[in-house]
């Protein structure tokens, strides 16, 4: 068990008194110029490692959303934002401005009854859930659990026109809900799209992201899967893992622009009727894989939910005013996870790399920071959540206090700890694939001013595969807000495994991100940011 005897009398005094104020900071650092390799140098390993051996320490318990450990976590850093000297600008329930911004969940299922009606012109069929469709995204309790919508066909659901393949091309899909089947498009027998591209659209996990970009993007409703049929054949594995009881946030809301669609899962064997006579077979993947319009079918989705619990757990909000009296209404979010999986069967899932590494790194960049304020204002954020789909994030945004334009730049640093075997020795800042490569280029030039690590970007040549959008960062990008996640990579062993434990950290590689996040902000916060 790893206990650090400080930390903990401090979590204690914060947890039992609740979080006061900011005060003055009892030290004073002459003022230098923002970017200064002095505040850089401020950014020590030491002290890195000892945010990560508290905050993945068998005391925090893994960090669940509404677990006593991750109440601890939250007041630990929140206690940090007090002695960096950033201000509180939540309100707290005594009027009072403070760090936290509660978030309410729900623990619930999807009752048995629910229900997918299927209208083909006159005829109607009824599925049931578990046998003829499943909620893929199941972290999502909408206010209105009804999603009624035409239906299209849109091939694989791919849009890479910089390959030369768009299911959408020439498609009005705005309304409507889109079905897509599991795959990639094919030549002569030989794939279109680039090897590693090619595999990741043949993983439902893997190019899911994607899809659902693109269907976001071409305002669809709603989202439905075809399985291949190597997915198909795990069928009866899936349904009673896709409808566990799970972490709801109560807060989503169907007429949110920014709620991710629904997805579902849709048996080949039940929508082999809706392709009669189309020439495409759901149940073999044979056929025309192309965008089809699917005559007078209509989708209507009836889910209940069987609520368990309800909780609040909380984000961990610090903001730094800028010193521009133009600029400081313009802001920069820099952000990490602070949750994890919680403790399971008396094992702990410490998360050190995921992400007590990433709020470590956040921590130190904003000491630094602070030190010299930059023009535009920042924000500093934690959130809860993540591991449910971005649930914090997803609250921070739609509750921001301001207009969403005002963000000109999120940074989000997740997992920062150890070497990715595609990668090692270097921090990777990613940046969405289907987008110019001003902001890989701007995180070129940051670095190339002031922290001078190994940083790998799109602008060096290098290809990420689906890094993009699996974390905090999605929730900025479906907003319209430019966007980048600094990480070292997924590919360790250990990830979401109770052996992410703090002593297998690479320490030199969290303090090359934290100067690299330091150095974002400065250039991020001083300068136009290309989107």
């Amino acid at each position: 068990m790893i206990k650090q005897s400080i930390y903990i009398l401090s979590a204690l005094l914060i947890f039992a008194t609740g979080i006061p104020r900011a005060q003055e900071k009892t030290t004073v650092m002459t003022k230098t110029e923002t970017g200064d390799t002095r505040l850089l140098e401020t950014i020590t390993k030491a002290e890195l490692r000892d945010h990560v051996f508290y905050l993945a320490s068998d005391f925090t318990g893994g960090r669940l959303p509404g677990s006593d450990g991750y109440k601890q976590a939250s007041c630990y850093v929140a206690s940090q934002l007090i002695e960096t000297g950033l201000t509180p600008i939540l309100n707290g329930p005594d009027g009072k401005k403070c760090y936290f911004q509660n978030v309410d969940f729900t623990i619930s299922s999807i009752a048995p009854q629910s229900v997918l009606h299927v209208k083909i012109g006159e005829k109607e069929i009824e599925w049931k859930l578990g046998e003829q469709f499943l909620p893929l995204l199941h972290n999502q309790e909408f206010d209105k659990g009804t999603y009624e919508g035409t239906a299209e066909f849109v091939g694989y659901g791919i849009e890479e026109t910089a390959y030369g393949w768009n299911d959408y091309k020439n498609r009005n899909v705005s309304g409507k809900m889109v079905i897509l089947y599991i795959g990639a498009p094919m030549k002569k027998d030989k794939p279109i799209l680039p090897e590693e591209k090619n595999e990741s659209y043949l993983s439902m996990q893997q190019g899911l992201m994607n899809r659902m970009l693109a269907a976001f993007g071409h305002k669809a409703t709603g989202v439905i899967i075809i399985p291949d049929p190597q997915t198909t054949e795990m069928w009866s594995m899936l349904s009673p893992h896709l409808n566990r009881p799970c972490r709801r946030l109560k807060a989503f809301r169907a007429q949110d622009p920014v709620v991710p669609i629904p997805v579902f899962l849709v048996h080949p064997e039940a929508a082999a009727e809706l392709f009669e006579g189309t020439g495409f077979d759901p149940i073999s993947g044979k056929g025309n894989v192309e965008s089809i319009h699917l005559t007078d079918v209509r989708l209507v989705f009836d889910l209940k939910y069987e609520t368990q619990e309800d909780f609040t757990c909380r984000n961990v909000v610090g903001f730094l005013p800028g010193s521009d009296p133009v600029l400081d209404d313009e802001y920069i979010v820099v952000c990490a996870h602070l949750d994890h999986l919680g403790t399971k069967e008396n094992e702990v899932f410490n998360g050190a790399d995921d992400n007590a590494s990433g709020c470590a790194a956040v921590l130190e960049a904003a000491e630094a920071v602070a030190m010299s304020p930059p023009k535009r204002s920042i924000f500093f954020v934690f959130f809860t959540g993540e591991e449910g789909a971005g649930q914090g994030s997803y609250y921070f945004i739609n509750n921001f206090f301001d207009p969403l334009e005002k963000i000109k730049l999120a940074i989000n640093v997740d997992m920062v700890g150890r070497n990715s075997p595609e990668h090692p020795n270097a921090v990777l800042g990613v940046t969405p694939d289907n987008i110019e490569l001003g902001l890989a280029e701007f995180m070129e030039e940051a670095n190339r001013s002031l922290a001078n690590v190994n940083l790998k970007t799109r602008a060096s040549g290098e290809n990420f595969g689906d890094y993009y959008g699996s974390g905090d960062e999605a929730m900025f990008m479906l907003r319209g807000i430019p966007a980048v996640l600094v990480t070292t990579g997924f590919g360790w062993p250990e990830y979401h495994q109770p052996g992410d434990d703090p002593d297998k950290i690479d320490y030199d590689r969290v303090t090359d991100a934290s100067r690299l996040v330091f150095s974002l902000i400065t250039a991020a916060a001083n300068n136009e940011i290309p989107h």
